[in-house]
């Protein structure tokens, strides 16, 4: 048998005390109580909003859903048989869901004034609420200005007015939108601003909203996810933003108006640091290969550098290997152990053996992986030991020259 549920919220989103009957009581076999009552106030999961939450004869509403024309409330526990019941909305969450789902329908009614846009997707999270809009890019200056007219909607404390309509008597553009063409409708007006058909809690101000502030915006599925808060998560999130300049601006031993003007002098002294670290390294390295090219072990015209290292950056050891085949002659096998061992081979141009084939041969050996060029390649294993590498190259090298 279907039941109807009589919803309170429609008609008056303030009201978080009812008194109730049971149509409708189910103990579920986790223990919890699936409840249908003949009016509530709790408003269910529906049209992006969240359910409420809050008590029912001193059990927890952890869930509130539809079922057809029945709302029905999942209780945490067993609630014995009763015929009547109490419930107490969060009004705390309530109030939150109206500033968020009624910001919304400001923000994208201002989105659709000011530059056409449509709103095709809505989402209340926990933390942030994302409109998804019908727009391949959006720039700065317009969200700017959108969200400036939003807030303006909000300053003026329009009248929002919510009314029921034959779905045959709404307005062709929104009747377009609606999943079926029969029944009734419930109609959310922003005096002079906006009208919509939604189900969800809103309040009877826009003042009531507060602070609507856009957080960012990305590409999504070929559209733009735009995410913004609305009254006291605006003012929590300004006050982050807030708490995190100040504590950038006492790292930084200036004033907060400072800290971009810092950050990019910051910015400039460390890319110059950077610039003269790599040069000094560059240097250091083309000193060490010198050092190199005078050493090695001489293999018919070819000079041989095998080498086993501790503790040189693997980056270090590329540079010093590329450095050194640039003389001609030389043939480089630098290996290091580790978590995972690395291997390099490198030889100078005038050499005709290729370091490719030698990694190949490698590849087999220990069952690493690598690849590269001809004259120079490297490997990646952890199924031999590096001495019994640098000795297969080694041999490789002798018998291929």
């Amino acid at each position: 048998m279907a039941f109807a549920t009589k919803r309170i919220y429609e008609e008056d989103p303030y009201q978080s005390h009812f008194t109730a009957n049971v149509l409708s009581q189910t103990r579920r076999e986790d223990g919890h109580t699936e409840l249908i009552l003949d009016k509530t106030a709790f408003y269910p999961t529906g049209g992006g909003q969240p359910n409420d939450t809050g008590m029912i004869d001193g059990f927890e509403v952890i869930d509130v859903y539809k079922d057809g024309k029945s709302i029905v409330h999942l209780l945490k526990g067993n609630l014995e048989h009763k015929g009547t019941v109490e419930g107490h909305v969060n009004f705390s969450r309530r109030m939150d869901h109206m500033q968020q789902h009624c910001g919304q329908h400001i923000l994208s009614a201002a989105f659709q004034e000011l530059l056409s846009l449509e709103t095709i997707g809505f989402h209340l999270g926990k933390e942030w609420v994302t409109v998804d809009l019908k727009a391949s890019q959006i720039n700065v200056d317009d969200v700017r200005k959108v969200e400036l007219r939003a807030n303006e909607i909000v300053m003026e404390n329009r009248h929002i007015e919510t009314r029921l309509m034959p779905v045959t008597e709404v307005d062709e553009q929104i009747r377009a939108k609606l999943p079926s063409m029969d029944g009734i409708v419930r109609l959310v007006e922003i005096d002079q601003f906006d009208l919509s058909a939604c189900s969800g809690t809103h309040p009877y101000r826009t003042g009531e909203v507060g602070l609507i502030k856009i957080i960012g915006w990305e590409p999504y599925k070929g559209n733009v996810r735009l995410t913004f808060v609305c009254g006291l998560r605006a003012m929590r999130i300004a006050r982050q933003f807030q708490d995190l300049l100040f504590e950038a601006a006492k790292l930084l031993r200036t004033n907060p108006y400072d800290v971009v003007p810092s950050l990019v002098r910051m910015k400039g002294e460390y890319e110059q640091y950077v610039r003269e670290n790599r040069h000094l390294k560059e240097s250091l390295i083309r000193q060490e290969a010198k050092q190199w090219i005078k050493q090695g072990e001489k293999i018919s015209s070819v000079t041989l550098h095998l080498h086993q290292w501790i503790n040189k950056p693997f980056q270090d050891m590329k540079e010093l290997a590329k450095t050194i085949i640039e003389e001609p002659g030389h043939v480089v096998i630098f290996a290091s152990e580790g978590q995972l061992n690395r291997l390099i081979a490198a030889c100078s141009e005038n050499i005709s053996l290729s370091m490719r084939e030698l990694v190949d041969h490698l590849l087999e050996m220990t069952q690493g992986r690598g690849g590269g060029s001809r004259i120079f390649a490297q490997l990646g294993f952890t199924a031999a030991s590096v001495q019994d590498v640098l000795k297969f190259a080694k041999k490789w090298i002798m018998e291929n020259l």
